[in-house]
């Protein structure tokens, strides 16, 4: 069991890193999507002939019902959409996202894996004040951001993304976990490291101009 759960978090992992990277080529992306749906369909056959028991928690059943909802009116409305292939490639989407948070729910049970998940979001967060850094520094862009597709060179930051809002705000949600591991961390020398991260996080907001991310930024420090 806790092979099977090792194996499945590793392919979680892996697909993550491609939902937080979009600089990754987009044949790769829908290849990660594909690859999720085949462990969906692997996971759900072995468990069913294994008669492994499934976990289906009462918070969690909104949820589910939620993302089903919104996949059925997604391919529904594909009947009507311009761009039919666009359609289903949104609706493939929101498919990966209820077999990811299925996937998460029935293999992530054992509380002590749970609580150590965090780290993954430390450390993306880590790479996108990384690149933001090396932006500003060299002046250079990554071929996604819109700098980088117009050949501009500045020292404004994007990340891995096309809209420098985008970069805002995705650390935004991350920084969260980051403050978390400063308050709770044994370990000084971390504490500081983390600290500069979060200086360092101002710094590319501010320079990367988004207003409301540098009012919530100030607000999530001050509570």
């Amino acid at each position: 069991m806790h092979r099977n759960n090792f194996i499945i978090n590793l392919i979680l992992i892996i697909a993550g890193m491609f939902s937080f990277f979009p600089v990754l080529n987009e044949n790769i992306k829908y290849f990660s999507y594909f690859f999720l749906i085949m462990t969906f369909v692997v996971f759900t056959s072995y468990s069913i002939i294994t008669h492994k028991k499934f976990y289906f928690y009462k918070k969690d059943i909104k949820i589910y019902v939620f993302l089903l909802l919104w996949l059925a009116y997604a391919i529904f409305s594909s009947i009507w959409t311009y761009n039919i292939k666009l359609g289903l490639v949104e609706s493939f989407r929101i498919a990966s996202s209820f077999i990811t948070f299925f996937l998460v729910a029935q293999s992530i049970s054992n509380k002590e894996i749970l609580e150590k998940t965090y780290y993954f979001f430390i450390i993306v967060f880590v790479l996108y004040i990384g690149i933001a850094i090396w932006e500003i520094t060299t002046f250079n862009h990554l071929p996604t951001s819109k700098h980088g597709i117009e050949g501009i060179s500045s020292f404004i930051p994007f990340g891995p993304f096309f809209n420098r809002n985008d970069m805002a705000a995705a650390l935004l949600m991350l920084m969260p976990f980051v403050l978390f591991q400063i308050n709770s961390s044994q370990s000084n020398i971390l504490k500081v490291l983390l600290s500069l991260q979060i200086i360092l996080m101002g710094v590319s907001i501010t320079l990367a101009g988004a207003r409301i991310g540098m009012i919530f930024y100030v607000f999530v420090i001050l509570i």
